[in-house]
């Protein structure tokens, strides 16, 4: 516990800050509605710890509204429930609506100013140097990555038992990743590189829910001295703060290593280093190392959570699968996998692809964004204080009934007009799964073309079937998901049972292509 003292400075220092934000509201129109909660305190007790997203939609049917508010200490918090409330903010308005929040136990554990993701708008030389390699059109020059990695996938799991799936999932990512951002080969098991940025991860996506420590609460604890009782969360965050730095610091070093005996090596890090070196720009080696290791942070545990939600939907939807095979079946030529240019000649299985994204979002909420504007604002007819945190519910806008009717029901068809075309009047999921203004996410494209091979090329070859015990009953897969600021399913048992003598033959084919 921390001393008394502390405590009661805390109590009345928040008080203080309460009552002087009520006092000085520049506008006297009421604030969003949401639950009550209690003075000074707020909507601490209210705060919900697990499923966010679920409490957030609740409250949004229960006050009538899709813009919700609560006080957390001294904080104003406000839920957008809908695109048109994100849309109308976060990007009409992104100009005081893209910085970041203060994520206090997340910048102690060693990210504070390492990542565009955390930092507040401006760190306009990290988005540039993302963006400089993964735009639309950078990103096809890493197609041939993506398919190689694909193809290894697709072979090991010809061998792989039925509790594999997410660790084969994970190498296949992590050798995508790891490829193209480092031109590092990742190792079939215990890599050191993916197993520090796992660990990282998860603990960062932990620290940074809003009610997993006290600091985030009352950010002026973490000016509190290491040594004093209570302060326990500062030297945990001391030691995970060197895991941090060890996990920007080694696959950069390595690469570096590399790149002055192998003048060919081809990664995000050799390429922008090299152009930062020939031309003398801006572009300085922490921006470069701290932007790679958002790539394959950020892409690893999000890639491997969406294919596990798409094959736990095959599991419960066989209909779904063998639709989606039979369309790859009419459409592909015998003997060959799909490749990034029969998209457009796959309907069915796009829509498969973006149903599977927007019934479990990967991201249920939406890293928080800041109001940063020097007064209150309005919106429709409420007030916005100044230093407001802003939470837009992508599970929600997934699961908006107008949008989509039946919004838990598996139903690809609900993308495709009548003709089977991909029907330009549906929202597409991928409008606000990413984010939005400013700060919608720059591996977007990446993203999408690494889910989508993986996806048609799994369908073309494999049928996802359930588990099977020693005497062949059938094991039903768990369908229950993780709640951290990540959506993923519980483990799971399946099996990847190849279709046919063909498609083994197609399997095995990719041995001498990659």
């Amino acid at each position: 516990m921390l001393y008394l003292p502390v405590v009661s400075f805390l109590i009345a220092l928040y008080a203080a800050i309460y009552f002087y934000s009520r006092w000085t509201r520049t506008t006297k129109l009421p604030l969003p509605p949401g639950p009550p909660g209690l003075p000074i305190l707020g909507n601490i007790l209210d705060a919900p710890s697990n499923f966010q997203w679920k409490t957030y939609a609740t409250w949004s049917k229960q006050y009538d509204s899709d813009v919700i508010h609560i006080r957390v200490g001294g904080q104003s918090i406000i839920g957008l429930q809908s695109l048109q409330a994100c849309y109308d903010l976060l990007e009409k308005r992104s100009s005081d609506y893209s910085s970041r929040g203060d994520a206090p136990m997340v910048d102690l554990m060693g990210w504070e100013n390492r990542s565009m993701v955390l930092m507040k708008y401006g760190a306009r030389a990290h988005r540039r140097a993302f963006h400089s390699m993964f735009n639309i059109d950078a990103v096809r020059r890493f197609l041939p990555n993506q398919t190689k990695a694909t193809n290894m996938f697709l072979r090991r799991m010809l061998t792989a038992s039925s509790g594999d799936l997410a660790n084969e999932l994970r190498y296949m990512v992590a050798s995508v990743v790891m490829d193209i951002t480092y031109g590092i080969e990742a190792q079939p098991e215990n890599d050191p590189y993916v197993e520090l940025a796992d660990r990282v991860f998860k603990e960062t996506a932990v620290a940074g829910l809003p009610n997993a420590y006290l600091v985030n609460i009352f950010p002026s604890l973490k000016h509190v001295p290491d040594w004093m009782p209570g302060a326990g969360f500062k030297r945990y965050a001391n030691r995970w703060k060197k895991l941090t730095a060890r996990m920007f610091n080694a696959p950069f070093d390595e690469t570096v290593r590399r790149m002055a005996t192998d003048p060919g090596l081809t990664s995000f890090v050799s390429l922008l280093l090299e152009n930062a070196r020939a031309k003398r720009d801006d572009v300085q080696e922490d921006v470069i190392k701290n932007t790679a290791t958002l790539i394959y942070v950020g892409a690893m545990d999000t890639t491997v959570a969406t294919l596990l939600s798409f094959t736990l939907h095959m599991l419960e939807n066989p209909e779904v699968q063998r639709r989606a095979q039979e369309e790859l079946d009419n459409v592909l030529e015998p003997g060959r996998l799909p490749e990034f240019g029969d998209e457009g000649r796959l309907p069915y299985v796009t829509a498969v692809v973006k149903e599977a994204m927007r019934v479990h979002p990967v991201a249920p909420m939406a890293i928080p964004h800041l109001y940063s504007g020097k007064a209150d604002d309005m919106y429709r007819d409420f007030t916005i204080p100044k230093g407001s945190i802003f939470i837009p519910n992508i599970w929600a806008m997934a699961h908006d009934e107008t949008a989509y009717p039946t919004p838990c029901a598996f139903k690809p068809e609900r993308f495709l007009t009548t003709g089977g075309k991909l029907d330009a009047m549906v929202q597409d999921p991928n409008t606000f799964i990413f984010g939005f203004g400013r700060r919608i996410c720059p591996g977007k494209h990446l993203g999408m073309a690494s889910v989508w091979l993986t996806i048609a090329s799994i369908l073309r070859v494999y049928s996802i079937e359930k588990a099977q015990r020693p005497d062949g009953g059938i094991v039903e897969p768990r369908r229950e998901y993780k709640s951290s600021l990540l959506q993923s399913p519980e483990f799971f048992e399946c099996r990847y049972v190849p279709r046919n003598a063909e498609a083994v033959a197609i399997v095995r084919a990719t041995n001498r292509v990659g």
